[in-house]
């Protein structure tokens, strides 16, 4: 029964720090913004996730790369308390080997946050193509002729089919946001869509919001979208 206790106390202490580091996070962010971001893009490892993308391995070493720090933090935090507080110098290698399954404790929920957020992140996208595919199904069943492609005929509605292939330029979009555009099973859809009808590029580059914004290049950001979705697929 403790140690049940003990794992729900875990896992609540996770979810609770994400959400502290997120709120102090938008909080700071209206003074020092650039630095602010960047400073918590090192804490919470978001640049892992530019070398390997959203999944088991990019959670693995998140947990490695911010628990360590976090674990640091608590140490230093004694060290000073001890020096500040009680006068008298620390015993680090005492309080380490007392207290290591305290640190354990700390890896154990930084790494069922990153879990929790990768399944929550992974069930999003899921359930967005499984959405698609759905009303991609209903209209070529209403149009009631496919062409030999496998895609509707000419004869659906143009309407429909450009609202369809806008949600599939959005998922593409999603699926970058959430690092999992080069994951094998994503990486195939979209290479699939991208290739076959060109309306989807088209949209994809007039409706991509962080081109819009920050005025990137949209060739230029499409083609090494391409370029590491094809990567991958040939490493699979």
């Amino acid at each position: 029964m403790e140690l049940l206790v003990y794992i729900e106390f875990i896992v609540f202490a996770g979810f609770g720090v994400i959400v502290l580091l997120m709120a102090l996070k938008e909080l700071l962010a209206i003074f020092f913004k650039k630095g602010i971001d960047l400073l918590f893009n090192i804490l919470t490892s978001e640049w892992i996730l530019r070398l390997t993308p959203n999944g088991g391995i990019a959670v693995i070493l998140r947990t490695a790369f911010t628990g360590t720090i976090v674990s640091g933090l608590v140490f230093l935090a004694y060290i000073l308390f001890w020096k500040f507080f009680k006068d008298a110098p620390c015993d680090c290698n005492h309080f380490f080997f007392e207290n290591w399954w305290k640190f354990c404790g700390v890896y154990a929920a930084v790494y069922t946050s990153f879990y929790a957020r990768f399944v929550s992140q992974w069930t999003y996208l899921s359930n967005l193509y499984n959405q698609i595919k759905n009303a991609d199904m209903d209209l070529c069943k209403s149009c009631g002729k496919n062409d030999a492609s496998g895609l509707c005929g000419k004869g659906c509605n143009s309407a429909a089919r450009k609202k369809i292939d806008g949600w599939k330029a959005g998922f593409i979009e999603d699926a970058e946001a959430l690092h999992m555009e080069t994951k094998s099973i994503f990486a195939t859809v979209i290479y699939i869509w991208l290739m076959n009808n060109p309306n989807i590029e088209d949209i994809y580059k007039k409706s991509h919001a962080k081109l819009i914004m920050n005025q990137q290049d949209a060739d230029e950001h499409y083609d090494k979208l391409v370029k590491r979705i094809k990567n991958k697929l040939k490493d699979a």
